[in-house]
């Protein structure tokens, strides 16, 4: 009992001691000029930074490093969901723009579980191929899912947000779906959640099938192997 009292006096220290978002940081003219549009609009009734502030939409301490100017557009104009459309000028999108890069800078405001990183995953399935002798299904799979317009949305290991839609991992798709609804979707598409038809001929779709079984039973070495050498970037008494 002495012992679990000392740790949480530790960590009660550490987590009050932190300096992180103790200090107003240096904006800049245009940055400031979007800190008013956002404090005009009473933004922080529903975003946060560095999690203060509401809770109905996400924490956009780091918004500026995975929403581009396009996107912002369109959130900023006609909104999203919950969000209202708030008919901002371009100049006015402009400041909320730089508010947000800049407000990016400042550090990490919440910690999330790292993605893999495409280039270690890729080189990890070329590296079980060669050692593990896939099928010959699964082989062509691989070919026409990494060289074909699959990549263009899905990632191998983890759900991708394209614009509006999440393009789901698919390495787990063969453990939520049948063999034949996958075959449906790669056939014809599912328009309301923006996947066009895949234009691929029926044995093309059986093999990416078989290459989605591959995957499904590698992920977890292959995540591994597309984690090395990334860290949350925060104090271990803030995540773990």
């Amino acid at each position: 009992m002495a012992f679990l009292v000392a740790m949480f006096a530790l960590q009660t220290y550490l987590v009050y001691s932190d300096p992180t978002g103790r200090e107003l940081p240096q904006l800049s003219e245009a940055a400031l000029e979007g800190r008013q549009i956002w404090l005009a609009k009473n933004c922080q009734a529903c975003h946060q930074f560095y999690g203060y502030g509401g809770f109905l939409g996400p924490d956009l301490t780091n918004a500026a490093s995975r929403l581009d100017r396009t996107r912002l557009d369109l959130v900023l104009t006609e909104g999203i969901a919950q969000m209202p459309a708030f008919h901002l000028t371009t100049a006015q999108i402009s400041a909320v723009a730089t508010y947000l890069q800049e407000m990016d800078a400042t550090g990490v405001g919440q910690a999330r579980a790292p993605r893999p990183n495409p280039s270690l995953v890729s080189a990890a399935v070329r590296d079980s191929f060669a050692h593990a002798d896939p099928s010959e299904p699964a082989a062509r799979g691989a070919d026409i899912f990494v060289g074909g317009p699959c990549t263009a949305c899905h990632a191998m290991l983890s759900p991708n947000r394209i614009g509006a839609y999440l393009a789901p991992d698919l390495s787990l798709a063969v453990s939520s779906m049948r063999d034949d609804e996958i075959l449906g979707v790669l056939e014809m598409g599912r328009p309301i959640k923006g996947m066009p038809p895949s234009g691929l001929t029926a044995e093309q779709r059986r093999d990416v099938v078989a290459f989605l079984h591959w995957l499904a039973d590698r992920r977890p070495s292959l995540l591994e192997a597309g984690l090395v050498g990334q860290e949350l970037g925060l104090p271990w008494w803030e995540f773990r």
